[in-house]
């Protein structure tokens, strides 16, 4: 599906539009970065007729261009607001940092070896097979699944056992991130749920709407599982659509260069290379600017991007606390006990 010509793609997506909406009502969740306006200019040209509200999530460690985006580009779109700040949520969750699911798995394991386990790391390393035992036979499932995946003793079939091959380990053991479970600060999935899930959640509540997104399933490996397990269009607890899963970056910049739709400031302008490929002459993406998920990837620059262009939100960095440091404070702390020398750049 990936591989089809974008004509094709529009067509597709199109058909998951209509199929949804014509069982729930929805709205469209509009962010103001490329790929929801790529959903929203398709289904304000193709379905002009269509009762969907768009929907912006007011996020204030989001670049400010995409809020003045969206309230010229689609003036009747809704603004929410969440209920904590990201220095609130930093200071009563963790700091996001490396990956969702490796702050979610460290956090975990961290606050079960700390409260019930009462174990160090170094004590699990000196003697796995009694741990292990532990964790096998232990009442909290989750939390002891989350110590198993960080110290490699979790298998493929979801048994635990500290002498799992590594051919046989689950694909989502964290072992190279066991270091992270002596950081004498925490790290927390938490944000993107309570900055922006929780208020949309709570506008489907109170309205019976439900989203359509432009999820892309490349962007991370967690929305590539749940595309091959639920495609498109979902219809169970929690109705959700998402479009444009099939479609890769390049199309997303092919389809707003071809058709000429306005993009939010921050991305500049989308350029065509010799080599025929399609980029953005700013900005790549438009999250949430002071977020560490993917610093560790290649060539990541966003914070001195941060410290060069958007100075006022660099300095969030020194604002945002937890457990006594600040997230400067924690990244330097990384940097310092990563045991192969990788660096978060840019601090």
């Amino acid at each position: 599906m990936r591989a089809l010509p974008l004509e094709a793609k529009v067509q597709m997506s199109i058909n998951r539009i209509r199929a949804f909406y014509n069982e729930k009502d929805c709205y469209i969740s509009f962010s103001g970065g490329k790929d929801s306006t790529v959903l929203l200019h398709i289904i304000r040209t193709h379905m002009p007729s269509y009762d969907i509200p768009a929907v912006f999530n007011n996020v204030s460690t989001q670049y400010r261009e995409l809020k003045e985006f969206v309230e010229n580009y689609e003036p009747n779109a809704i603004i929410l607001n969440p209920a904590k700040s990201f220095v609130e949520v930093c200071r009563d969750e963790g700091f996001p940092l490396v990956s969702k699911d490796v702050a979610e798995v460290v956090s975990s394991a961290k606050k079960h070896m700390q409260n019930n386990l009462h174990v160090t790391l170094s004590e699990l390393e000196s003697d796995p097979e009694k741990w292990a035992e532990i964790l096998r036979s232990g009442k909290i499932k989750g939390a002891n699944k989350a110590v198993a995946r960080m110290m490699g003793w979790k298998t493929k079939d979801g048994t635990i056992t500290c002498h799992t091959d590594r051919s046989n380990r689950s694909c989502y053991t964290h072992t190279k991130y066991k270091w992270l479970l002596e950081a004498p600060f925490d790290l927390s999935h938490r944000c993107c749920h309570i900055m922006k899930k929780a208020p949309l959640a709570q506008y489907t509540k109170e309205t019976g709407r439900y989203p359509i997104t432009g999820e892309l399933a490349e962007e991370s490996n967690l929305r590539l599982v749940s595309w091959h397990l639920h495609g498109c269009n979902t219809f169970g607890n929690k109705p959700k659509s998402k479009p444009l899963s099939f479609w890769t970056e390049q199309d997303i910049l092919e389809y707003l260069y071809t058709n000429n739709v306005p993009i939010a400031k921050c991305y500049g302008k989308i350029v065509k290379g010799e080599d025929g490929k399609y980029r953005t002459t700013l900005c790549e993406r438009t999250g949430c600017i002071t977020c560490g998920f993917g610093c560790y990837q290649k060539g990541d620059q966003r914070y001195k991007l941060l410290k060069e262009e958007f100075p006022e939100m660099y300095n969030l960095l020194d604002v945002c606390k937890n457990n006594g440091y600040t997230m400067r404070q924690a990244i330097e702390w990384m940097n310092a006990h990563h045991p192969y020398g990788k660096q978060i750049e840019g601090v």
